[in-house]
């Protein structure tokens, strides 16, 4: 999933959001106040796509796998990564996204094991964290990413190795990729068992587009802070 840039992510989670100022309910009579809940009462594990905005605080660390099944018309591939990260300082957070996946295909070779992909390493410094979040209650939460991704064309050349012993000479290979582009939609249910433990579970959509398949991938999360 990485690649992509979020251009939206509304998480339904956590902070109630007062219709009026602090300074006005101060004011107004209590009857018709509209109280304020503290950020701490907020359980959540964030949405599927969009990375957190905040950092971690100083000496915690989190771990959040994700295990996913990229499903195409004729192939399944199975995949997770996770988020490994660690606050370095209240404002500097560092870490890895470690990957890996199989895939299955109904008119291919399917791969021979589940291997490793590419290791990605993430350093993130909060410069501010404003929000606005809303929870439906403390453990249940809702979430929606919504995503736009653009890749450029890309030129392959190159020979074609003929079978061994056949007396063919190497074929020349030269083709483009075209550009492609694709629009993503995450809608997404969270469970939060306590503050710093939670699931959530959702399902990535893409519809066919300029050089995009459409796929359907549900995702399955879990959330740990220590």
């Amino acid at each position: 999933m990485r690649g992509y840039v979020a251009v939206a992510a509304f998480v339904v989670a956590g902070l109630q959001v007062g219709i009026v100022g602090v300074e006005a309910q101060q004011e107004m009579p209590s009857a018709t106040s509209v109280s304020r809940e503290s950020l701490n009462d907020a359980w959540w594990t964030g949405p599927i796509l969009a990375a957190s905005g905040a950092t971690l605080p100083r000496g915690h660390s989190l771990i959040e796998p994700y295990f996913y099944d990229v499903r195409e018309k004729r192939s399944n591939s199975f995949g997770t990564s996770s988020y490994v990260l660690y606050g370095l300082t209240n404002e500097l957070t560092v870490g890895t996204i470690p990957a890996g996946g199989y895939n299955m295909v109904s008119n291919g070779l399917n791969s021979s094991s589940v291997e490793m992909g590419d290791l990605t390493l993430l350093a993130q410094h909060r410069f501010a964290d404003p929000a606005w979040e809303y929870s439906v209650t403390r453990n249940w939460v809702l979430a929606l990413d919504a995503a736009y991704r653009h890749n450029r064309n890309t030129h392959v050349a190159g020979f074609n190795s003929p079978v061994p012993g056949s007396g063919q000479k190497p074929a020349i290979v030269s083709m483009n990729t075209g550009s492609s582009e694709s629009f993503v939609f995450a809608p997404a249910i969270e469970y939060n068992f306590r503050s710093n433990f939670g699931v959530i579970v959702g399902t990535r959509v893409i519809p066919a587009s300029h050089n995009t398949n459409p796929t359907i991938t549900p995702v399955l999360a879990i959330n740990f802070v220590h």
